[in-house]
């Protein structure tokens, strides 16, 4: 069957050395707070191609608040870096978002990132730090969003896709998440739409993902101890002795 808009994201394999953002923050607050980080620009277009992975990482780049100008064309590029970061140079099958993450720090873009797979992880990042780049199964129902732009996940998974997260509304019950897509102006309310946290939420259980950009202190490597003065052994001492 063909659908409207094209996917391409692949689920990530497990990385042992994936770091957890949940682990480096030491409170995570509960409060319920509204964020939004605004998206300065019309929305990036993939036009027919899978290459939703790179598209995902240049809205990252262009949403507040790092607000770095990118092209479709970006959104082309760091797809094809991705895939080759995969092992299937210049293919045309999706990506992950772990090869996209490592293409940002290739490129400079971002100096290092953190996985998220918990909720409470989530919206603590998306209130207070920024937003997120997600990817997670698509259905049927989410290419269609309603008069409010708010899509659900209703019908048949269709594949993969990766997108970002920029803006939440509400609590745990009836809150929201925006998404920022790669699919034109012509798609919810210019490339935005709304899903509700519950069906984001069970949805992400089967094989999502989500990531965002950190920041690592250089590690400066500790200055090697002085030697210890050789200590004479028994045999020396009685040597001495006699002397």
């Amino acid at each position: 069957m063909n659908y409207p808009y094209p996917l391409g994201r692949n689920q990530n394999t497990y990385d042992p050395k994936d770091l957890l953002l949940r682990e480096m923050i030491l409170r995570v607050p509960t409060d319920i707070v509204d964020m939004e980080w605004d998206y300065p620009g019309p929305a990036t277009d993939q036009g027919v191609t899978p290459h939703c992975v790179g598209f995902a990482g240049a809205n990252f780049l262009i949403n507040l608040p790092t607000f770095t100008p990118q092209t479709n064309a970006d959104g082309d590029r760091y797809y094809y870096k991705s895939v080759e970061y995969d092992g299937n140079p210049n293919s045309e099958n999706g990506s992950t978002s772990r090869s996209l993450a490592k293409t940002l720090v290739f490129y400079g873009a971002i100096n290092a990132y953190a996985f998220i797979y918990d909720q409470k992880t989530f919206d603590f990042w998306l209130r207070t730090k920024g937003p997120i780049i997600c990817g997670t199964n698509w259905t049927e129902g989410m290419f269609f969003p309603d008069v409010n732009y708010i899509i659900h996940t209703t019908g048949n998974v269709v594949g993969g896709h990766e997108y970002e997260v920029n803006a939440i509304r509400g609590d745990d019950t009836y809150g929201l998440y925006r998404i920022q897509n790669s699919w034109g102006d012509g798609y919810g309310d210019h490339g935005a739409v709304w899903i509700p946290k519950k069906e984001f939420w069970d949805n992400f259980k089967y094989g999502g993902d989500a990531l965002t950009a950190i920041e690592l202190d250089p590690v400066i490597p500790l200055p090697e101890p002085d030697p210890e003065p050789e200590k004479p052994g028994c045999l020396s001492k009685i040597v001495g002795l006699f002397k």
